[in-house]
């Protein structure tokens, strides 16, 4: 009950919230206090953990600083804090780039075999009545509606005019979408699955720009999503260093189209 009343006040939840995480911040890092001051505008938005709040501030800030054309994407945006958070950073370099946030809004679709033992868990943990591989919704990992996220956005700032929201699911969503983004500057896919990752990978790893980086939220956490990350740089020769953010979250940077993926390591030289 009393759990229930302090998320219902959002200022007394997100105050609660900090005082629960404040030892994860890295607040020794150059710019922290600024980066604090616009974490907690969107801090009851997200389920991410300080370390990779922070890290999104780095990414912006390194495709800014190299100048790498394109949008910002983020696929599984639950209630919309962390793509806030990357648009309201972005914003603070004057872009002209476009914020587009996928996600059913309905929480997560069921998992298939090739997620191991999520998918165990379903079929043995009295939820077998799900069908996998049907696109329907489970309860997991539900956030705000469609509704309530653009009016988050606008709350704190982020231009309406700049903000597509895509709802449904990844397979029906994301190949729709390649027709209008035509650069990413980080794509970011926080899908939980292999079926959703992977469909993050086909469709719109090609449109990320040489050099645009790419963050899995859930490569360490996740064996299904790790094997669709691994697949997909297996089948397209990509050797770009892993970079791992925490034990859960990675990103590496899309190799240069006259680079040798061997030879890479953006990512470790950008955002050290």
């Amino acid at each position: 009950m009393i759990a229930r009343w302090v998320k219902s006040n959002e200022n007394l939840y997100r105050t609660a919230k900090l005082l629960r995480d404040i030892g994860g911040f890295p607040m020794r890092q150059p710019g922290s206090l600024t980066r604090m001051v616009t974490i907690w505008k969107i801090y009851t938005k997200t389920m991410l953990p300080p370390i990779r709040l922070f890290n999104i501030c780095d990414a912006v800030e390194s495709i800014n600083r190299r100048g790498i054309p394109g949008d910002l994407v983020e696929c599984g945006v639950w209630s919309g804090g962390s793509i806030a958070l990357m648009a309201l950073w972005d914003l603070r370099q004057n872009s002209d780039r476009r914020y587009h946030a996928f996600d059913s809004f309905e929480g997560l679709p069921p998992p298939i075999p090739a997620d191991n033992e999520v998918f165990e868990s379903f079929t043995s943990g009295g939820q077998g009545s799900i069908v996998s591989g049907n696109l329907t919704w489970t309860g997991l990992c539900q956030g705000d509606g469609a509704d309530t996220v653009r009016a988050f956005f606008s709350r704190v700032g982020v231009p309406q005019n700049r903000t597509v929201l895509h709802v449904g699911w990844f397979q029906n969503t994301v190949p729709a979408a390649t027709a209008d983004i035509h650069s990413i500057s980080i794509l970011r896919i926080d899908g939980d699955w292999y079926d959703s990752t992977k469909t993050c990978l086909d469709h719109l790893y090609d449109v990320v720009s040489p050099g645009g980086l790419i963050i899995i939220d859930d490569y360490g956490t996740f064996s299904g999503c790790r094997k669709a990350v691994d697949e997909f740089r297996e089948q397209r020769n990509i050797e770009a260093s892993i970079e791992y953010i925490d034990d859960g979250c990675v990103q590496f940077a899309k190799p240069a189209n006259n680079e040798q993926s061997s030879s890479t390591n953006i990512v470790n030289a950008t955002l050290s």
